[in-house]
């Protein structure tokens, strides 16, 4: 996936799905910036659903547990603004 968004030279990519501390490092490295979101939904436990819980280098955390997807979007939105990603 990574090679493909380096070989198109996208001005902007969303990867909704990251699960492991070495593919949200490789994005980082590649320019990327990286939002956690909290809400486990399906209560999952398996290594896939947990290895990122405790990893510390996110650029941005939306606390979701308790919002709605409106909530949730505007966060996003503000945050995207300020760091100049969009206007």
């Amino acid at each position: 996936m990574f090679n493909r968004i380096v070989a198109q030279n996208f001005p902007f990519i969303v990867i909704s799905d990251c699960r492991y501390p070495d593919e949200v490092e490789y994005a980082k490295l590649l320019g990327a910036k990286t939002v956690r979101l909290t809400r486990n939904p399906f209560g999952g436990s398996h290594k896939a659903e947990t290895s990122l819980d405790d990893y510390p280098d996110f650029d941005f955390v939306i606390d979701n547990e308790k919002m709605t997807q409106e909530e949730k979007g505007a966060d996003l939105v503000k945050w995207l603004q300020e760091i100049g990603w969009i206007q």
